[in-house]
């Protein structure tokens, strides 16, 4: 009588050990997308990759792994059960201004991307959002594409 539980425990064994089996992929090679890859697996392979790059904490406080901080993804996907392949890109600041700032909102959120908006583009009635171009491409493109499959202008 008890080897039915044992053969029914046994049974559900390999496929708890399966349950972790994410799906990664970097969207591109930049060192920024290394260090959100590598927040992945631990702490100890962040320091290890910003090495590699000649990164500074300094280097990556503003970084964002597909729209959150650097830890809140890290806390998110690292011993993840997800099944569902995940791409992953980095967005870092280059330039500093209003129009960078919104192209990073609009791929993070939309609710971001309207305040922001608001923010910085309520005085300037003659500036028109769907002319801003994000790394050569459209802002609603690149909106969709980085991350917020749902954006509008």
């Amino acid at each position: 009588m008890r080897k039915l539980p044992l053969t029914a425990l046994l049974l559900l064994l390999p496929s708890i050990s399966f349950a972790q089996n994410v799906n990664f992929t970097p969207s591109d090679d930049s060192p920024y997308t290394a260090v959100c890859m590598a927040a992945i697996e631990s702490e100890a392979a962040v320091k290890a990759k910003m090495e590699e790059h000649s990164l500074s904490r300094s280097d990556i406080t503003e970084l964002s792994c597909n729209g959150m901080s650097l830890d809140r993804f890290a806390a998110k996907y690292r011993n993840s059960e997800n099944h569902e392949p995940i791409r992953v890109f980095a967005f870092t600041e280059a330039t500093n201004s209003a129009e960078t700032t919104l192209c990073i909102a609009a791929a993070t959120s939309n609710d971001e991307y309207l305040r922001l908006k608001n923010e910085l583009f309520k005085n300037n009635r003659t500036a028109d959002v769907a002319s801003i171009v994000c790394n050569r491409l459209p802002l609603q493109t690149f909106a969709r594409r980085y991350g917020n499959s749902d954006f509008k202008i």
